[in-house]
């Protein structure tokens, strides 16, 4: 992955970054209100919308100001398939992933910097069964609602096809719904899925694979980075959520800060963590205490509602709250930094904010 850009932040997994100061990221010749900005890592110039006349863009285009009411970027801006990639944080939240924001301290209240999430319908993962598939991505995956223990429920619709995605090593990373049936779906958990083994690269009966059936809520199917009177990173499986909280008053060193908050996807002590400035401020609990684990979240257009990335907006009556306060550059990446690469995202833009 290369980027024309400057400076020289972590590109190694980068999957978002927007940067009002950047021209690639938005056309100076627009206003400081209005119009759009580009994730720089997209190819297919993946765009958010400034929505409700903002966020205001600073004079010298270092940061962008919320209002706290209404301001917020939406993405993405097009509904056109080929500009939706597949990325995390617009179809997917991985298991391990990173975001990172410059936050302007003090005038920063209640808010969310960035979202990611939908209403989805989906298979659990792992699967029942731990059979090796052949690696590839099956597309129009016919499930069948199978359960030995809850029979009542075998007349419960199910999606019409699935897609299920399998990596390297032969295992099911991604099993999401692609279109839906109508009718009344079964309830979460109550239903197993069996899905034939030669339609997703083995053979059959030997081969099938059994599945929890889930379906995502729209109050719980939100996560990213919040600012209240703590630095918060919420997670997600679609089902469950839960929370890593990070005190602001005594980790806000300057007018201007990089708040970085990321997750290993692990169940061990200190897998979750949140710097400031390059520097480790707060890690997940140690044992017996430890960080409970959450399967990435599943979305794909066409089903009850894609996922969409909001900057400035929790986008869900949970988490309907707007930023309050500025922002600079925002970043995700689909893995977790170290701790070199942390404090190099900070050396590389700090002057920018006087630091």
């Amino acid at each position: 992955m290369s980027f024309n850009y400057s400076p020289k932040i972590v590109t190694n997994g980068l999957v978002f970054y927007t940067d009002p100061f950047n021209f690639k990221s938005r056309d100076r010749s627009l206003g400081l209100t209005g119009g759009t900005i580009t994730d720089l890592t997209s190819s297919y110039g993946f765009e958010g919308d400034f929505l409700n006349g903002g966020p205001q863009i600073s004079d010298d285009y270092k940061y962008m100001t919320f209002d706290g009411t209404d301001d917020r970027i939406l993405f993405p801006a097009t509904s056109v398939e080929s500009l939706q990639i597949q990325q995390p944080f617009y179809r997917y939240k991985p298991k391990t992933f990173t975001l990172s924001a410059w936050v302007k301290s003090g005038s920063t209240g209640a808010g969310v910097m960035f979202w990611g999430g939908g209403n989805d319908y989906f298979l659990k993962i792992p699967a029942l069964t731990s059979t090796t598939y052949t690696e590839g991505v099956y597309t129009g995956i016919v499930g069948e609602n199978w359960s030995a223990t809850t029979p009542t429920q075998a007349s419960k619709d199910l999606p019409l096809s699935f897609e299920i995605t399998v990596d390297s090593g032969g295992t099911i990373t991604k099993a999401v719904a692609e279109t839906v049936a109508g009718g009344s779906f079964p309830d979460n958990e109550q239903v197993i899925v069996r899905i034939s083994g030669d339609t997703i690269g083995g053979t059959t009966p030997a081969d099938d694979a059994y599945f929890l059936w889930r379906s995502a809520t729209s109050s719980q199917n939100r996560w990213g980075l919040q600012i209240f009177s703590t630095y918060s990173m919420f997670i997600s499986d679609s089902i469950d959520k839960g929370g890593f909280n990070t005190d602001r008053v005594g980790n806000e060193p300057n007018e201007w800060n990089l708040i970085t908050v990321l997750d290993e996807g692990q169940v061990v002590s200190g897998s979750r963590k949140c710097y400031v400035n390059g520097v480790l401020v707060n890690s997940s609990p140690v044992a017996p205490s430890l960080p409970s684990f959450f399967n990435g979240t599943q979305m794909n257009p066409g089903t009850s509602n894609s996922g969409q990335v909001n900057i400035g907006y929790g986008s869900s009556s949970s988490f309907g709250v707007s930023l309050d306060g500025s922002l600079g550059p925002c970043m995700m990446y689909d893995r977790a930094l170290t701790p070199s690469e942390v404090l190099q995202n900070y050396n590389a833009l700090k002057s920018r904010f006087g630091l």
